[in-house]
């Protein structure tokens, strides 16, 4: 029996046919109902998907410990291939976690053997089963995985959702990934230069250093050179036996590009494989942005540590008031009247670049685009407010694909080496998969928002700690070779989609203190701050400000090295030690990482009676080198021999009596929350390409035919990001592209229209937030005779007349009210 079973999973692994598509799942895309899949229908249905054409699968459960599962069985798979499953998910409603979050899985198990009718054992693999969460938005997931080795049966796709609540799932796609037969046996690991393998004249280095891991079958030696074009500058030849470490004079080359070239040779000295690595050294530029090999960020050779916020704001008093308070970076549009703006207030920009290139088709699409592109951005590329380019938030959690993310960053990269690329990550997925997108970035981060505690973290620590436990885990996604900025939690959970929510919960003044100071701790080299355009309670803006402008004070220590064999210590494991050296002046940063206050015992081994605690106007008496004090739950202090604290990194901006008076922040929030709340049936819409990318710019157009009078004309309208209007060509209001689409602008366009065909134009900008792009629009006119005709923004408009516009498709992106913008629209009035 044993040989007989032996024999027929062989032949099973010969004979199992490929899986080439989605046709290898039944029934992929739900057209033909349940058929295919099993399912309690008391739990799932399928609907078909409002907005877009097709269906999709709604999985639901009214009660914890309820987790229903829809499972397709016997998916045919090749033994020991590796495949990806994708697919389109969103939360459907009904979830009970307090940050919104639905939890769901798909995973793949697989079939045991069966034969003459006994089973022979379950096959214990199982792929992609943790639990993922998703939001109100469509967002698409992959899964790679490698089948097991055996041949089984089939394989098993598995839905569930985990109770109270609701996911809804379309679009299944099982691909064959092809195995790489070339992979290369040269692995080049270039330790020096240490940033983009590139030499920055405000951040020299004096050699060339790295390493070689050879595989290649049968080499016997290996023969490092360093060349420029057809020309060896320096070469080191290596045995089988030795490690190939190698190390070239990099002071006095050329500018340009240079090449580290390893051969591998056999014994008769003929080439078997060959690898190289360009090395660029870089003409000087005014405003280099570069990072030291501890990661700090480097201005023009100078130490510079982020203490940014996501929202950009074109106010003067908003750049002022923030700038004043230690703020200084933004997240906003290229545009160089932003960069100037900034740039006044000694703050600088993290420019929104497209995560997506245009899809051109041919090499000469793209070199045209690409002309565009630098006649029109190649002039702020060193502009002193632009400190680099943010690609991408949360991209492999919401399902972006990393190729397109490889082509934007390669794209940027060599058009300007000048500035960092930064990618944020959710606080999820595994090491191994986060890698994989660190290819696309030289910074990484996660955001994480512990407060209150909820399962924001992908970690198993749910506390205020896992903003550190994330912050090393960034650290292991790159092997501690690129920096590390972390996004904290300037917000309410249920602000997000109740503003009006009277038990919100934001972070102490505690509590923000010790994430960013537990950030430094494990490794951070920039804290920026995410929500502030959520933030509902006055009170919270102090908090945020407060933490802020610590951070700008101590910020000269920040940079400093850690100590890393430091005498500080405590015997309380409750406290940990970061130890900092900085002017010839120590600073002890001890932080209560437990909710429970304590006293602890420190160390320090200093031969001083007493130790000054930054920012809380004491000082600490020392015995015999040690102090003891008091923590409270998550309290952080800092203890020091300087006499003072060093000058800022950033020195806010003077003071300006005009942009005083009380603050602009709480006037704009008290403002908006003033303002009447748009309460109609427009749908958000926007425009694709002839080949269905989304693109970056669009002219909206609707005509409409009038009588020969009317008595009023009222339009109302806002964009994600960005909009301009005109009304018979000609424009409405300044015609200036703002940003920001909570507010919808208000205008009179009576005088402007006539008798017959009338055409309103909305020219609108995506400015690099990426979750979505759209047009709201309104307008209501009343006739002479008292009626009344309503346009609002549908599926009716199309794209304007004009070359540019030639095959655009315009499509609804949601109904009003629809996931990410909520009913959060007001009108200005």
């Amino acid at each position: 029996m044993t040989c007989r079973r032996t024999c027929l999973i062989a032949v099973l692994a010969l004979l199992w046919p490929s899986v080439a598509g989605a046709q290898a799942i039944k029934n992929a895309n739900f057209s033909n109902g349940l058929q295919g899949w099993e399912a309690d229908k008391q739990s799932a249905a399928v609907e078909r998907t409002e907005g877009q054409a097709g269906f999709h699968l709604r999985i639901f459960s009214d009660k914890s410990g309820h987790d229903p599962a829809v499972v397709q069985k016997g998916i045919r798979i090749q033994p020991g291939a590796k495949y990806r499953l994708s697919y389109s998910v969103r939360a459907g409603g009904g979830s009970s976690e307090v940050t919104g979050y639905q939890f769901f899985r798909v995973y793949a198990t697989y079939m045991p053997q069966v034969v003459d009718g006994k089973q022979y054992g379950g096959m214990q693999q199982e792929d992609g089963a943790e639990w993922q969460d998703v939001l109100d938005q469509w967002q698409v997931k992959t899964l790679e995985f490698r089948a097991p080795q055996k041949a089984v049966p089939g394989m098993n796709i598995n839905c569930q959702v985990r109770g109270p609540g609701s996911i809804q799932l379309a679009n299944f796609k099982l691909e064959l990934i092809p195995e790489d037969e070339n992979a290369s046996g040269i692995s080049i690991d270039i330790r020096s230069p240490w940033y983009r393998d590139c030499i920055f004249a405000s951040v020299p280095v004096e050699k060339i250093e790295g390493s070689a891991a050879v595989s290649t079958k049968g080499y016997a030696q290996c023969v490092v050179q360093l060349k420029r074009g057809d020309d060896v500058l320096a070469e080191r030849k290596f045995s089988k036996d030795q490690q190939v470490e190698f190390a070239f004079p990099a002071a006095q080359l050329a500018h340009g590009a240079h090449q580290v070239r390893v051969t591998v040779l056999d014994d008769s000295g003929k080439l078997l494989e060959e690898s190289s690595r360009q090395i660029r050294k870089l003409e000087p530029r005014e405003n280099e942005v570069a990072f030291g090999r501890d990661h700090v960020t480097l201005v023009d050779g100078k130490p510079w540590f982020p203490i940014g916020v996501f929202r950009f704001v074109p106010e003067d008093a908003y750049v002022y008031e923030m700038a004043r308070a230690g703020i200084n970076a933004f997240i906003g549009p290229l545009e160089p009247k932003y960069l100037d703006q900034v740039d006044k207030y000694n703050v600088k920009l993290m420019a929104h670049i497209n995560p997506k290139l245009p899809h051109l088709h041919n090499a000469e699409g793209r070199r045209r685009w690409t002309g565009i592109f630098l006649d029109r951005y190649n002039p702020l590329f060193n502009h002193k407010g632009l400190l680099g380019f943010f690609l991408s938030d949360e991209p492999l959690w919401r399902g972006i694909p990393l190729d397109e993310l490889l082509d934007s960053y390669e794209f940027h990269r060599r058009l300007n080496p000048y500035r960092p690329v930064w990618i944020n990550e959710a606080p999820r997925n595994t090491i191994a998969e986060l890698a994989e997108y660190a290819r696309a970035c030289d910074v990484v981060g996660v955001d994480i928002y512990p407060v209150p505690l909820n399962s924001h973290s992908g970690l198993s620590d749910k506390k205020l700690t896992c903003v550190g436990g994330h912050t090393r885990k960034s650290r292991q996604v790159v092997q501690d070779r690129k920096p590390v900025w972390m996004t904290l939690q300037a917000f309410a959970w249920i602000h997000l989609s109740k503003p009006d929510h009277p038990a919100a919960v934001y972070p102490t003044y505690e509590e923000l203190r010790f994430m960013a100071y537990d950030a430094v701790m494990n490794g951070a080299t920039g804290v920026w701050f995410w929500g502030t355009d959520h933030i509902v309670k006055d009170e919270f803006w102090d908090v945020l400000l407060k933490t802020t402008a610590e951070l700008r004070d101590i910020s000269a220590v920040l940079v400093c090295p850690t100590v890393a064999d430091s005498p500080a210590s405590s015997p309380n494991p409750a406290v940990r030690i970061m130890h900092k050296k900085c002017g010839g002046y120590d600073y002890f940063f001890a932080a209560n990482v437990t909710d429970a206050p304590t006293n602890a015992k420190i160390s320090t081994a200093l031969g001083v009676d007493s130790l000054d605690v930054a920012f809380e106007g004491r000082r600490a008496e020392l015995k015999n080198g040690a102090l003891t004090d008091r923590f409270e739950p998550f309290g952080v202090h800092i203890y020091t021999n300087a006499p003072s604290l060093p000058k800022p990194l950033v020195e806010p901006p003077p003071k300006d009596e005009r942009l005083e008076g009380g603050s602009f922040l709480k006037r704009m929030r008290s403002r908006s929350a003033n303002l009447p709340p748009y309460k109609g049936n427009a749908k958000w819409i926007w425009a694709k390409s002839p080949a269905n990318d989304q693109v970056r710019e669009v002219s909206l157009a609707r005509k409409v035919n009038l009588p020969d009078q009317i008595k009023s004309a009222t339009l109302l309208v806002t964009a994600d990001d960005a909009c301009r209007v005109f009304v018979n060509g000609k424009p409405i209001g300044d015609a200036e592209y703002k940003p920001g689409w909570t507010q919808m602008k208000k205008y009179d366009i009576a005088a402007r229209l006539g008798p017959g065909d009338n055409v309103i134009t909305v020219e609108a900008k995506d400015m690099g937030n990426e979750f979505c792009a759209g047009v709201l629009c309104d307008v209501v006119i009343q006739t002479a005779e008292g009626g009344q005709i309503q346009i609002v923004s549908d599926e009716e408009w199309t794209a304007a007349d004009d070359k540019a516009n030639d095959g655009m498709q315009v499509y609804v992106v949601g109904p009003y009210g629809a996931a990410p913008w909520l009913e959060r629209v007001r009108i200005l009035q």
